[in-house]
């Protein structure tokens, strides 16, 4: 719904590019930025991540928040992401991540079930982004944040928030939010930090 790109508005970036392949995703997203009044500095676009319609070389940061779980093809997509990069550009992720082989039960925010579901390690995700020209800069496991932050939700009483992405999940929302939460407090799944930055490039 673009709230990671107004959050990076308020905190001082000049212009901000949202991307999300669903066309209402990216409406809505719109709506929300122009009631809260950044519509001058935050833009949206519908766009496939693997084959972003953007200028070569003309941003210098790009974020991936929780949107990897649900990419199948991350070497196009990252690829595509270092091509919009300046050189030196700073590339975060933060996205839940796996262990190899390791099962847990669906459905979750990111999939219904597992054929929705692209989870990674980080050590693929390593692996990809140094093939498609970038340096790793550090990787860092955010589970005890997590759980930290969880173990907060519980103790909140009252109804949900007027907004939130339990509207988009429906009569699952609680469903899939135990799963995911039982699964990172088992270590099955991580929410990961990664940041890395491109490669200078051979003129």
């Amino acid at each position: 719904m673009g709230g990671t790109a107004r959050y990076l508005a308020e905190t001082g970036l000049h212009t901000v590019t949202g991307v999300d392949l669903t066309p209402e995703y990216v409406e809505v997203a719109g709506a929300l930025t122009e009631l809260v009044g950044l519509d001058g500095s935050v833009t949206f676009q519908q766009a496939d991540v693997r084959d972003l319609p953007l200028r070569s070389a003309s941003f210098d940061a790009a974020v991936l928040l929780h949107v990897g779980m649900n990419i199948d093809d991350k070497e196009s997509a990252f690829s595509d992401v270092a091509r919009v990069l300046v050189d030196g550009g700073v590339f975060a992720i933060y996205d839940i991540m796996g262990r190899r082989d390791a099962a847990f039960d669906f459905p979750v925010p990111w999939a219904a079930s597992q054929a929705g579901s692209f989870l990674a390690t980080a050590d693929e995700y390593v692996e990809v982004l140094e093939a498609t020209g970038f340096e790793v800069e550090h990787v860092v496991d955010r589970s005890t944040f997590a759980r930290g932050f969880f173990s907060s939700l519980r103790r909140r009483t009252g109804p949900p928030p007027p907004l939130g992405l339990h509207l988009l999940m429906g009569d699952e929302a609680p469903m899939r939010y135990k799963n995911m939460v039982d699964a990172v407090e088992s270590g099955t799944i991580a929410p990961m930090e990664i940041v890395a930055t491109t490669r200078k490039r051979l003129s």
